[in-house]
């Protein structure tokens, strides 16, 4: 679908209730419309336009961030002027307007006829995960396997490894454990070989993930800590603080969680990480016999505006509230949490969401090997570590942020 940057972000401002984060917007809209022109044009006049609209960006993103992300994400090589558009894109995206980051970056494909192959691919990543965020997981899946054979054509390890990382989102949002698992120790070679930190990391939490979900609990908390410790800002780290909640939560040790889950949303934090810490926060504290929380945590889900977060997120959270509301006897509140997060995996695809669904009202519980390993294993100092981290107060409410890449 093409449309015009203005219509994107009309399309992305359609019902939304809240703000958006982005303090740039019309100026945002121009650099599309603007990419969008060039992309008609022939060489010389394209070039121009193009230089327009990586200014404009450079504007709104600013240069010292333009130059530590590119620090962050690619090791400061093999860099291009136009990679400001792309790091533009993230931001508008962060901020719900995943349409108009769709047509800045789909701009830059087709205005920017420099790009290397690495470059190229780096953008093509963006847009895959874009697309995802929408909620076309199929079209993710798809532009992630381009991606995978362009890395694997230019002998491109960056190339592979973001594929990778990517294919292994795409797997988890499925809920294919064994694909994710495929793809996640892929990604994590590479990037521990070629010394992609950003990347590594991003594979090590999905490793994580898969870990946790086989019940090798050492394994898994090993890898997070490992993450934890590598993040290098508060997002990175609450993002994998959130997953280590989830390994602790299945494994038995369910007040630690609440703990590592009530830390983490008293964070301002992109909906990607503070949807499903308030998901955990909600299971953890119905598991704990605390009502107050869970309808808390609860009411912070339904108030979030669903026009400006992923949509996978939105129905994992509510799923999970839905089973914490149903454990408390809130019957009424959970059926229509159960029923939102129904709607939202049945028009998205999201199966592993649907399963879950299918079997409320029961969640799974720890098994007395699991707690026991925790006990027994190197994890039990990773456990006494996260022990001190809640709060002595929730926040009155949440905080959504357009955080960094």
């Amino acid at each position: 679908m093409t449309i015009s940057a203005a219509a994107a972000y009309r399309l992305d401002a359609a019902g939304r209730t809240q703000n958006s984060a982005v303090d740039d917007d019309d100026r945002a809209i121009v650099a599309g419309a603007v990419l969008q022109h060039a992309a008609l044009l022939p060489a010389p006049q394209r070039s121009e336009l193009l230089r327009d609209a990586i200014e404009v960006a450079i504007e709104i993103v600013g240069e010292p961030e333009v130059e530590r992300l590119a620090a962050r994400e690619w090791q400061d090589v093999d860099r291009t002027p136009s990679e400001a558009i792309t790091l533009l894109a993230e931001t508008v995206q962060r901020a719900g307007s995943f349409n108009l980051a769709r047509v800045l970056l789909d701009g830059v494909l087709q205005a920017d006829d420099s790009l290397t192959v690495v470059q190229r691919g780096r953008v093509l990543a963006a847009r895959a995960r874009i697309a995802w965020k929408l909620g076309s997981l199929d079209d993710a899946r798809e532009r992630y396997e381009l991606l995978e054979r362009l890395g694997r054509n230019a002998k491109s390890a960056e190339l592979k490894a973001r594929a990778c990382v990517g294919l292994a989102s795409v797997a988890y949002m499925r809920g294919n454990y064994p694909e994710l698992q495929r793809y996640a120790a892929r990604a994590a070679r590479i990037a521990d070989r070629e010394g992609f930190r950003e990347l590594g990391r991003k594979a090590h939490n999905a490793l994580l993930i898969v870990a946790g979900a086989n019940r090798q609990l050492d394994a898994a908390l090993s890898h997070g800590w490992s993450a934890y410790q590598a993040s290098d800002n508060p997002v990175d780290a609450c993002e994998v603080l959130q997953n280590i909640g989830q390994v602790l939560f299945d494994a038995g040790q369910v007040d630690t969680a609440r703990a590592v889950f009530a830390t983490v949303v008293s964070h301002e934090l992109p909906a990607l990480i503070l949807l499903p810490a308030l998901g955990g926060l909600a299971l953890a504290s119905a598991k704990c016999g605390m009502e107050d929380t869970v309808r808390w945590a609860a009411t912070e889900v339904t108030r979030i505006d669903a026009s400006i977060v992923p949509r996978y997120a939105l129905a994992s959270a509510l799923t999970e509230c839905a089973s914490g509301l149903n454990l408390v006897g809130r019957r009424d509140d959970a059926e229509r949490c159960r029923a939102h997060a129904a709607a939202l995996a049945t028009a998205n695809g999201f199966h592993e969401i649907a399963y879950r669904i299918d079997a409320m009202p029961a969640i799974r519980a720890a098994s007395a090997e699991a707690e026991s390993a925790i006990r027994r294993g190197s994890s039990a100092k990773i456990v006494t570590e996260l022990k001190w981290m809640e709060p002595e107060r929730r926040p009155d409410h949440v905080r959504l942020a357009a955080a960094p890449v």
